[in-house]
């Protein structure tokens, strides 16, 4: 082995790798958050949409 391939090797054994039980939790936090995101914005758009409407028919 040469010294590249060493220190290479050194490197990758101190990769820690997620468990699946640490990537579901993780996958499951971005997609409700992303949701409740997206409700939020979408909730915040009809209510402006609603609010300039009813001002315009003022």
């Amino acid at each position: 082995m040469t010294h590249h391939s060493k220190k290479t090797q050194k490197e990758r054994e101190k990769i820690v790798w997620p468990t699946l039980s640490q990537i579901l939790k993780e996958t499951l936090a971005v997609l409700v958050i992303s949701i409740l995101f997206a409700l939020f914005i979408g909730g915040t758009s009809l209510f402006l949409q609603h609010s300039f409407t009813n001002l315009i028919a003022k």
